[in-house]
């Protein structure tokens, strides 16, 4: 979550910002043995999608991810960062382009554990080359959890919007707990 707070600032495609936090999902489910191979090959193949099917997040105020009635070309995108549109994931990629000064986009990644997936996944052998499904089926009952922040674009980088954010780092979470019994 706290990593597109590192790579998001002015000239930067937030769909590269999308990317490096998918990069780093996917390592962090390797660690887990949730998935293997190569990390690189595995989001370039999407294998990362099994787990966050959507993007990372979309612009806020007249430009948001409720209007793609208007073509997504002219939403979160343009020419330069349209998206792949026959990848699962990156289908649903809601904002891409190069972030500007002011703007305002959310952070929301998250990781789910979709049942119909994993067994459509795991019964087409989809990705089966990154995806540890035997280890995948015992989390099948977890559901999922996406952290949303809303971040903006500054002069040199970014910061989250918002003086009070619900804790959630582990110790964070432990101190919160402890004041609040």
């Amino acid at each position: 979550h706290d990593h597109a707070l590192d790579v998001a600032k002015p000239g930067v495609k937030y769909m590269d910002v999308h990317f490096s936090v998918c990069r780093l999902m996917t390592d962090r489910l390797k660690e887990l043995g949730l998935m293997k191979g190569d990390t690189e090959e595995a989001v370039a193949a999407g294998a990362h999608a099994m787990f966050l099917p959507h993007g990372l997040g979309h612009m806020m105020g007249m430009d948001v991810h409720d209007m793609e009635s208007l073509d997504q070309i002219n939403v979160g995108f343009d020419e330069e960062t349209r998206p792949r549109l026959d990848q699962f994931g990156t289908n649903c990629l809601r904002m891409g382009r190069r972030l500007e000064e002011g703007f305002v986009v959310t952070d929301e990644p998250g990781i789910y554990f979709i049942p119909a997936l994993i067994d459509d996944w795991k019964a087409s052998g989809h990705c089966a080359e990154f995806l540890n499904f035997d280890k995948i089926e015992a989390y099948k009952d977890f559901g999922g959890i996406r952290i949303e922040d809303d971040i903006l674009i500054t002069k040199d980088g970014c910061r989250f919007l918002g003086e009070h954010r619900i804790p959630y780092h582990p110790k964070d979470v432990e101190e919160f707990m402890a004041q609040n019994k």
